[in-house]
């Protein structure tokens, strides 16, 4: 008697068992964001430098061209080498306290001018091509730095060097990072 079977039932249960392990690990893949698609950073060129003198020096954030930046995506880390060799280092988000600027309290870098601030301050304003954003005065610069009125002085005095870095947070991608003299201009 000839067996014309060519496959047997033990060869046909291994390979669906193998096809049902494949599809369960390809579903987990994708429900686990295995497979997401990461938001893109905006090209955006934006320079970051000091200008003013005096009791005003404030840090620039102009935005020269490219993408809109929405300011609620961005985290702004800075590191200020200290005369003394120490670090300051400081970080802001959509969610971080408001300074005093002016007559009213915004997150900094706010964009000057009369518009309200939910949408000139930093964390909800959008920048666009053309736009200027500030920290205030030589005390919001200060206090956006982490520094103390007279530590600011001090390095403003001997130049202390400051990195800025502009961080877009749903791609996790460094938009901009500068290395600049902390001196008024």
């Amino acid at each position: 008697m000839r067996n014309d079977a060519a496959v047997s039932p033990v060869v046909g249960t291994m390979i669906l068992l193998t096809v049902v392990i494949i599809l369960a690990a390809v579903v987990a893949a994708f429900a686990g964001g295995a497979a997401e698609v990461q938001q893109a950073a905006p090209e955006a060129e934006v320079a970051v430098y000091p200008a003013g003198s005096g009791d005003d020096v404030v840090l620039v954030f102009e935005h020269r061209g490219g993408d809109a930046v929405r300011t609620e995506d961005v985290k702004i880390n800075t590191w200020v080498h200290l005369p003394d060799g120490g670090l300051a280092a400081s970080a802001h988000t959509a969610l971080s306290n408001r300074s005093a600027c002016g007559d009213s309290r915004v997150r900094l870098p706010a964009v000057p001018g009369d518009a309200p601030s939910d949408t000139r301050e930093f964390g909800k304003a959008v920048w666009r091509p053309g736009m200027i954003a500030v920290t205030g005065d030589t005390a919001a610069t200060a206090a956006f730095l982490g520094l103390g009125d007279a530590t600011f002085r001090e390095c403003v005095e001997k130049e202390a060097v400051l990195e800025v870095e502009l961080l877009h947070l749903p791609s996790g991608t460094v938009m901009q990072k500068s290395t600049m003299l902390l001196k008024e201009g």
